[in-house]
């Protein structure tokens, strides 16, 4: 299986790519300019494009969803973060969930370079990949949210992914994970 590159506003249905598989992995990685960074991952369980649970670093499993241990640095080669989905496990109102990176500590996204998120089709990191999103727009100083992707059920428990990559300046840690539950995911 050949992973796809996605570009800002890509979309594929990865049920499809996983052969009908429920089970995903995403990997988030970046690098840092100015000194450390802390950044974490975040998943959103959505209803109806709002958000209804999230799963963050004080947090890290909930029904369906399951984030590795914080990396407050960045450093090394590799998935920084990772979260692990299994769809069919999910609450039965959830028709969506957004995949996130806010700035816990540190400066902001204008001091990270090489933001990736990517996909695999299983449970952990050496499953097949199926997408890489560089995220290649310009972050400004002040941003501290990313939502990089949405995840949206479609018919016949198909799952479609839309690489969104955009940036906003929201504050640090618990403000940033705050703005990041209350951004309108409808469109």
């Amino acid at each position: 299986m050949l992973s796809q590159i996605l570009e800002k506003d890509g979309r594929i249905n990865i049920t499809t790519k996983a052969d009908g598989g429920k089970k995903f992995y995403f990997g988030a990685s970046w690098d840092t300019t100015k000194g450390e960074t802390d950044l974490d991952l975040c998943v959103v369980y959505l209803k109806g494009g709002k958000a209804t649970d999230v799963i963050y670093y004080g947090k890290k499993t909930g029904p369906g969803v399951q984030l590795s241990e914080d990396n407050r640095t960045g450093a090394g080669d590799g998935d920084d973060e990772w979260a692990k989905i299994d769809v069919s496990a999910l609450p039965a109102d959830c028709d969506g969930l957004a995949i996130g990176v806010i700035v816990y500590a540190g400066t902001d996204f204008a001091t990270v370079a090489n933001p990736l998120i990517r996909g695999c089709a299983g449970s952990d990191e050496k499953a097949p990949e199926i997408f890489r999103f560089p995220i290649k727009d310009t972050a400004f100083d002040g941003d501290t949210v990313l939502v990089a992707a949405r995840l949206k059920k479609g018919g016949n428990d198909q799952w479609l992914l839309e690489a969104i990559g955009k940036f906003y300046a929201k504050g640090k840690g618990a403000g940033a994970l705050k703005a990041l539950t209350e951004l309108d995911f409808t469109a």
